[in-house]
């Protein structure tokens, strides 16, 4: 640890640098980074982000040092980035826990700058400070760092805490002290000479039984030592240490007194009474054994029950029927079991046993889970608004009802480990498991066995038993995620397990090498999760004292925070190179819940994506050219035939994906495209692709990449690009704010196109519907290179012209030279002439991709000779023309590159032909929504339904390149529907 303290010293350009590279690189340690892989300073910042308050920290392992020395700016950067979007009113708390039970005396050196680099995010998380009541109880202020285990004392705190401030003097209050005269506190001497506390009881406090809560008044010397110096001497008493000379110590009393009177939990309450009382530095750092966490879990979990009362009364109100309450959470409550009780009766039992101090909190996430079947029945009786009517799911997809949960009995999660290599459906003798006090040999091959038992082969002992997610005595299926250690290989990351009713579910078998032997230590760690990615358990697999024992884990939870304006459920596909093909790591996350990270494994192979692409090209021609040449629209019939035939290449790009395995052969591909099949995203969820530098030449049709075929019956599945957000992402900066003034946009119009659309009058048609808008008109190359490269280029750069893709081996290019001349060929005279000029390029590509107009000419080559943009401005760049974003493989260097390259934020390509006609359409609708203050990813997609409404399915054909958060102007309070062309009449 010292060495690494050391590197990252030495490496960073400031105190603060250094402290961040640490702290990043324990917490991406602990959440299971692989520092072996290229680093990825934008999905380490997403990982991060996603722990919300509880950042686990582990010492990174001796091989990552060289790695984290070479690219220490960029961790630094990541860490920096995982608190950008937090900036929502209210304070937070972020928890730093070590991986082990308690911090190492060679880890304790890194404290101070870790707590540094803690405190800075904190920093950003800090805006307006409401009444603790006003705040999300789950987001709560200070940071707390987990010194050890619990002291031995499991029962939940006692309400009205008693409070204990020590370094204050007892001249600091007088007679006159508001809480003391109202009743709420009084002093007691305690043992030590400046020890005080304050009790809201009037009874006596015997001195065994004090501060519950210590705080240590404003010191300078180091962090360290007032950790080492109360951390052992206090048993189980957290120590809060607050900064700042100007803070009011008496306000402080009196405001963290009000507050803990009223049952604000105690770090809340310490870090709302340190602002009140002038605190403007760094916010209170609290160091804790297990029990505090535990206790300020139960204290939250205590507001959220009172809520719950309240929502009774409210429920009652409206229909004050009686409602069968679960067993289970009649006894988590402390309330008798009844069949039917009114909700105003509950609500009163609930509030009684809240204020007897009987409601039980030994296991907070049981307590939880009661809290929420009664919030189900709550939303059953319709009180209720917080359960999406969006979703579009079918009776299988229907949350369980909690009044019909049958009981079974308790199950716990088993691992174990058998030598060799097995797959499902094989017979597992009672030899090939591995004996309970045998390591693991190196070199040597291994199947790890996860399943759910009654009577589990492993130890069960401070385990819980799994709660099922399931309705009533159905067969349920859950999933098995491993992350094991640096030098194991596993064949897969995420495998299914079908869980009968009341019965032991199937295994899941891992299989796994291990390059070197161990003796001890954590060999991995399984998370147990249900469809939406709720966790039911986490347990690590430990060889210690020579035997192979399970121990549950700290579930990593996230920062409860309102939704923001970006997708809260997101799938991000990172494609990487592999001998002769592709492959892909996979991210989910789910209603901003801890991220899901599994490697596919299978390679995608580049002939097979070549194939898929030639059919797809060779669809969108047919249709292109051929039955959409005169028409913006088909017959319901027609547009059936079409959305089919494109379907079935969605369903095969799926099992490029993901894979199309079956029985023991499944892997992790598969159990994540059942997942995604049999649960899909919400509407509106966000699909973001990236590419690591071996992999820029990857093209896929992302648009149409459609789930399989559900159950007989069931609806079937749109294809992605109906459905989700697509970004085909690049490192980049920050999203720039949508301008509140003038907009400026130049236009690269080609005449040639009069004949079948005026395009010009459509752009001044929207000029005039937005009034804020500028436009600018660049028809020769002069004028083009010249808003290029002006000091102030526009914001928006648009073209509505001739394109051509990148360059394409001959055979290819003839290939399809020949299929595009073949369907222009069979068109009248009239309408051959704009794809004329497109066969003849194809035959005579000099090598790149070019933008062509009657009246000006560029090549790829040409703009990458100009300097413009120079992060002066980041400008939106609409490519609105045929091949703009070609869907050819090796044409990663392109149009869009270009743009990119020249730090645009984002490109709007087609990845077929296109007909002007339709070019116009699509341009009316998407800008009309830019304009009125849609972010890109959602305008884009609005627009493909738009027109998949219309039965015309080309809008499919453009791609987002970049970022889909980018708005123009700021969002308006209402969307009026964009204008619309008048459709032609529908042709039979």
């Amino acid at each position: 640890m010292k060495k690494l303290l050391a590197i990252t010293r030495n490496l960073a350009a400031s105190h603060e640098e250094a402290a961040a590279v640490l702290a990043a690189a324990g917490v991406l340690t602990a959440a299971g980074w692989d520092w072996l892989a290229k680093f990825d300073p934008a999905r380490a910042a997403q990982s991060m982000q996603s722990l919300g308050a509880k950042r686990i920290w582990a010492p990174p392992p001796t091989y990552s040092y060289d790695v984290i020395s070479t690219v220490a700016s960029e961790i630094a950067e990541a860490w920096l980035h995982s608190f950008r979007d937090a900036s929502e009113p209210g304070p937070a708390r972020l928890l730093l826990k070590p991986s082990q039970r308690q911090w190492g005396d060679s880890e304790r050196f890194a404290l101070p700058p870790l707590v540094h680099a803690m405190l800075g995010g904190l920093q950003q998380l800090r805006g307006s400070w409401p009444s603790w009541t006003a705040i999300d109880h789950a987001t709560v202020g200070s940071v707390a760092i987990k010194i050890g285990p619990g002291g031995g004392d499991r029962n939940h705190w006692k309400w009205p805490l008693r409070l204990s401030l020590e370094g204050i003097e007892p001249k600091s209050f007088d007679a006159t002290f508001r809480p003391a005269e109202r009743g709420l506190s009084r002093t007691v001497k305690l043992g030590a000479p400046s020890e005080y506390a304050f009790v809201r009881s009037l009874d006596g406090l015997d001195a065994a039984d004090t501060a519950f809560v210590t705080f240590i008044s404003d010191e300078s010397y180091d962090l360290v030592a007032p950790l080492l110096a109360t951390g052992r001497r206090r048993a189980i008493r957290p120590v809060a240490w607050l900064q700042g000379a100007d803070i009011d110590i008496k306000s402080l009393a009196k405001e963290l007194i009000y507050e803990t009177a009223h049952d604000a939990p105690p770090d809340l309450a310490l870090n709302l009474a340190w602002l009140r009382a002038g605190g403007n530095a760094a916010p209170p750092i609290v160091f804790a054994r297990q029990d505090y966490f535990e206790q300020m879990d139960a204290a939250r979990l205590s507001q959220s029950v009172k809520d719950l009362s309240q929502q009774l009364r409210a429920l009652a109100l409206a229909n004050n029927l009686p409602i069968s309450i679960p067993e289970s959470a009649a006894y988590w409550f402390g309330v008798p079991a009844h069949n039917n009780i009114r909700p105003s009766e509950l609500a009163d039992a609930i509030a009684n046993a809240v204020e007897q101090d009987s409601i039980s909190y030994q296991s907070e996430d049981h307590a939880a889970h009661a809290t929420a079947l009664i919030t189900g029945l709550i939303d059953d009786r319709g009180a209720d608004s917080r359960r999406s009517a969006e979703a579009k799911v079918t009776a299988e997809d229907v949350a369980p009802s909690p009044g019909a949960r049958e009981i079974e009995t308790e199950r716990f999660s088993d691992l174990s480990i058998l030598t060799g290599s097995w797959w499902l459906g094989d017979v597992i003798p009672d030899d090939a498991r591995l004996a309970r006090d045998a390591p693991l040999g190196e070199a040597s091959e291994y199947t790890l066995e996860v399943a759910i038992r009654a009577n589990p082969i492993a130890n069960k002992d401070n385990r819980k038993p799994i709660l099922p997610p399931r309705r009533t005595k159905e067969s349920i299926t859950i999933y098995a995620r491993v992350i094991a250690r640096a030098d194991i290989k596993l064949a897969d990351e995420l495998l299914p397990i079908t869980w009968p009713f009341d019965e032991d579910s199937t295994p899941a078998l891992f299989r796994f090498s291990l390059g070197t032997a161990l003796n001890s230590g954590t060999l991995l760690e399984v998370r147990l999760l249900s469809r939406d990615l709720r966790l039911l358990d986490q347990i690590k697999y430990v060889f210690e004292n020579q035997q192979w024992r399970v121990y549950p884990v700290d579930p990593l939870a996230t920062l409860a925070r309102p939704a923001s304006e970006r997708a809260r459920d997101v799938l991000s596909l990172a494609i990487s190179g592999a001998r002769n093909g592709y492959t892909v790591q996979a991210e989910l996350v789910r209603d901003g819940s801890t991220p899901l990270a599994v490697a596919l494994r299978q390679t995608i192979r580049s002939d097979d994506v070549a194939r898929l692409l030639t059919d797809v090209r060779r669809h969108w021609t047919k249709l292109v050219i051929g039955v959409m040449s005169k028409r913006n629209q088909l017959t319901e019939p027609s547009y059936k035939v079409a959305s089919d035939e494109l379907a079935a290449f969605g369903r095969e790009a799926w099992r490029l994906l993901f894979g199309d395995r079956r029985g023991g052969q499944k892997g992790a591909g598969e159990a994540l495209g059942t997942l995604l099949a049999d649960t899909p995203l919400p509407s509106n969820a966000l699909v973001r692709v990236s590419f690591s530098d071996d992999a820029q030449d990857f093209t896929f049709p992302w648009s149409i990449v459609t789930p399989p075929k559900r159950k007989k019956g069931a609806a079937s599945l749109e294809p992605w690009g109906l459905s989700y957000q697509i970004e085909i992402a690049r490192t980049q900066g920050r999203t720039p704010p949508p301008k509140s003034g003038s907009l400026r946009m130049t236009a690269i119009v080609d005449d040639g196109f009069v004949s079948f659309v005026d395009h010009r009058k459509t752009l001044q048609d929207i000029v005039t519907a937005n009034p804020f808008l500028a436009l600018t008109q660049a028809d020769l190359n002069d004028e083009i290179r010249a808003a290029l490269v002006a000091d102030d280029p526009s914001d928006v750069f648009y073209f509505f012209c001739h394109g051509m893709m990148a360059s394409a081996p001959p055979a290819l290019l003839a290939e399809m030279q020949a299929e595009i001349g073949a369907a222009v060929k069979a068109l009248d005279k009239a309408s051959q002439e704009p794809w004329q000029l497109l066969v003849n390029a194809l035959g005579g590509n000099d090598g790149g991709a070019r933008i062509s107009s009657s009246r000006a000419d560029f090549s790829e080559r040409a703009l990458r000779e100009l300097e413009f943009f120079n992060g002066l401005r980041r400008p939106l760049v609409f490519l609105n023309m045929c091949h703009s974003a070609s869907s050819l493989p090796a044409s990663h260097i392109g149009l869009p590159a270009v743009f990119l390259d020249r730090d645009a934020i984002a490109v709007i390509g087609t990845e077929a032909p296109i007909t002007a006609q339709f070019g116009d359409a699509f341009a009316r609708a998407l800008l009309g929504r830019l304009l009125n203050g849609e972010a890109l990813g959602t305008a884009m997609l609005a627009t493909r339904r738009t027109f998949h409404q219309q039965n015309n399915p080309l809008a499919l054909i453009y791609t987002l390149y970049g970022r889909g958060d980018t708005r123009l102007v700021p969002k308006r309070p209402e969307s009026p529907s964009p204008p619309t062309n008048n459709q032609p009449k529908e042709i039979a």
